[in-house]
């Protein structure tokens, strides 16, 4: 059987920084985490479907009502535009960012075993990482399990020390970033 826990609010602005940066006295000028290229102060969102961190390839799309949504460069929303939507693209690039929580959807596939995700689990835990959603499901026949997770990390150095840590578990075969769109297990 299958466990389902969604997340309630994926929907915030989010960008996660390749490290926190150090806490500063001084008040930041703009809170902005995406600088749109050649206009000053805009309001920018993060795109859910393909939710882009820091370092990633960005662009953005003009929207009618919330601003600039910001999208990967490889997002499929951005690929398959119409000619007559390309026009709304606009040059982005990624500012500073606050000291902040930032939600990740993890894919992982392993082998099968009793104490699997609690083994999963106890890893975050130990790391103090806050799990905000969970989906497992086993494979009897292939004796596999999927699972997606949506964790809350700092920054994209804790990111990748979490998933190596994961991946260092008996019987992980893979783990790996997600979209928001490729959360269910296959």
């Amino acid at each position: 059987s299958a466990m389902m826990h969604e997340y309630a609010d994926l929907s915030k602005d989010i960008a996660i920084p390749l490290k926190a940066p150090a806490r500063s006295k001084e008040k930041a000028e703009s809170n902005s985490h995406v600088n749109v290229l050649g206009v000053g102060n805009l309001l920018t969102t993060i795109a859910n479907c393909c939710m882009p961190v820091p370092h990633d390839d960005i662009v953005g799309y003009i929207t009618k009502d919330r601003g600039v949504s910001v999208h990967r460069g490889d997002c499929k929303n951005i690929l398959h535009l119409k000619d007559k939507e390309e026009s709304r693209l606009i040059e982005v690039e990624w500012g500073e960012a606050d000291v902040r929580n930032y939600p990740v959807n993890l894919s992982i596939l392993a082998n099968d075993r009793y104490g699997l995700l609690s083994d999963i689990t106890r890893t975050l835990s130990d790391d103090k990482i806050n799990v905000v959603a969970v989906n497992t499901m086993s494979d009897k026949k292939e004796q596999t399990a999927r699972m997606s997770v949506t964790i809350e990390i700092r920054d994209l150095q804790q990111l990748t020390q979490i998933m190596e840590r994961i991946a260092r578990l008996i019987n992980v075969i893979d783990v790996s970033r997600s979209t928001n769109g490729d959360t269910a297990p296959q």
